[in-house]
C-alpha cells in the first residue's frame, strides 16, 4: 500500500465536498493472523479523503540513508530549496513544514519505511503532493525510481492500463511541483493525496456533542473512589495516589473495546447506548499539597498500550517549579494495556 496516503486509493464522486471518496481494495490492505483483511467498507462509504493528521510514509526496497533528511530538531530544513523531502499543498504551492525519519522498528532495510511527519495539521479538503529526491541507500548508492514512476515522470509509454490511467493526475502533480521550483527530472518518487472535508470528519462528533453535554450537565454521571493512599512509600513525590472509576456515555457497540464501532441508526449517525465505567487515577504531588492553595489539574494521556496509572509517575509530579499542579489520568479504552489481548496480530 506504499506510498500512503495516496489518491490511488480514491475514486471520483461528485456528491462529496472533495470530489473523491475513499476506495480501498480489500485485497491489498493488511490482514490479521486469521487472514482477515482490514474492514474497508465503512471507510470507503463514509470518507471523502484522508485524515489531515495522516502519517505519511513511503518505502524503497534498497532502504534509505536518513543522514540528510530534514530532522526533528531543525524542521525548517524541510522548507529549503534543497530539502530531500517536499510536502506541498497543490493548489497554493505552499510548502508544508515537516521532518522525516526512518522506521526505527523495521525488521530489515527492505521493509524500512520513511515517515514524513507534518509539524502542523494539514488543511481540510485539500490536495497535497509529496516528493522525494537525492536519496541514497545505506551504502551511499543513489536510489533509482521504480519503473512505474519513471514511466510517468519521463512520459514513457507502457502497456499497463493502470499506469496509463494515472497520467493526467500525475501531470497536474508535476506541474504543481515545477511551479514551486522542483523539476520533475530530479524526483525519485512523488504522489498526491487529498484530505477529507471538515464536514465529513466532524459529523459524528457534532451529532454526539449535544446529547453528551445534556447527559453531563445533568450531573448524574458519577464517579467512585476505590483506593486512596496517603503518603504512598513507593511514590515519594506524591501526597495522595487515588484510583477509581467514572461513568462515561458510550455511543459504541459492545463494551467499546478493540473491534467495537459506533452504534449507528438508519441514517448512519451514532446513537447513545449506555453508561460504562472507565478507570481513573489521581495524583496529588507533595509540593502541591504543601502549597495549601487550590491546585490546577494536569490531564495525563498515555501512549499506545500504556496505562492511566502512569499519571502517578508523570514528570509533572516531580517538578518543584510547578507546586500547584495535580495530575489525573485514565486508561484510554481500546488503546491501553488492558485491551492488548483483544488486538489481532497483523501479518
Amino acid at each position: 500500500m506504499y506510498p500512503w496516503p495516496s489518491n490511488v486509493f480514491t475514486s471520483p464522486d461528485e456528491a462529496t465536498a472533495t470530489g473523491l471518496r475513499l476506495a480501498y481494495d480489500d485485497t491489498v490492505v493488511p490482514r490479521n493472523a486469521s487472514d482477515e483483511p482490514f474492514p474497508v467498507a465503512d471507510y470507503n462509504g463514509r470518507f471523502d479523503g484522508f485524515s489531515p493528521n495522516s502519517q505519511i510514509r513511503f518505502l524503497f526496497p534498497a532502504g534509505v540513508d536518513p543522514t540528510n533528511l530534514p530532522p526533528i530538531d531543525d524542521v525548517d530544513q524541510s522548507l529549503t530549496e534543497n530539502s530531500l523531502t517536499i510536502l506541498l499543498r497543490a493548489d497554493t504551492g505552499e510548502k508544508w513544514i515537516h521532518f522525516a525519519e526512518i522506521d526505527a522498528r523495521a525488521p530489515s532495510a527492505d521493509r524500512q519505511a520513511v515517515f514524513v511527519r507534518p509539524m502542523k495539521r494539514l488543511d481540510f479538503g485539500a490536495r497535497y503532493v509529496v516528493a522525494v529526491r537525492d536519496l541514497v541507500d545505506p551504502t551511499g548508492k543513489p536510489i533509482e525510481p521504480s519503473p512505474a514512476f519513471r514511466a510517468l515522470r519521463d512520459k514513457l509509454p507502457t502497456d499497463v492500463p493502470q499506469i496509463e490511467a494515472l497520467r493526467p493526475q500525475y501531470e497536474t502533480m508535476f506541474a504543481a511541483l515545477e511551479k514551486a521550483g522542483i523539476p520533475r527530472q530530479s524526483l525519485q518518487l512523488a504522489w498526491d493525496f487529498t484530505t477529507a472535508s471538515n464536514e465529513v470528519l466532524t459529523r459524528d462528533v457534532r451529532h454526539i456533542l449535544p446529547d453528551l453535554k445534556m447527559r453531563a450537565a445533568a450531573g448524574n454521571l458519577g464517579f467512585t473512589l476505590t483506593d486512596v493512599r496517603v503518603d504512598p512509600p513507593e511514590l515519594p513525590n506524591l501526597k495522595i495516589a487515588a484510583k477509581g472509576t467514572f461513568k462515561v456515555p458510550s455511543y459504541l457497540t459492545g463494551d467499546g473495546g478493540p473491534g467495537e464501532v459506533f452504534a449507528r441508526d438508519a441514517a448512519g449517525l451514532p446513537q447513545f447506548q449506555k453508561l460504562v465505567d472507565a478507570d481513573m487515577y489521581i495524583a496529588i504531588p507533595r509540593d502541591a499539597w504543601d502549597a495549601g492553595v487550590p491546585a490546577k489539574v494536569y490531564v495525563y494521556g498515555h501512549g499506545l498500550l500504556g496505562s492511566g496509572e502512569e499519571a502517578f509517575t508523570s514528570p509533572m509530579t516531580r517538578k518543584p517549579t510547578l507546586p500547584s499542579v495535580s495530575t489525573s489520568g485514565a486508561c484510554l479504552i481500546a488503546t491501553s494495556t488492558s485491551s492488548a489481548e483483544r488486538f489481532s496480530p497483523i501479518t
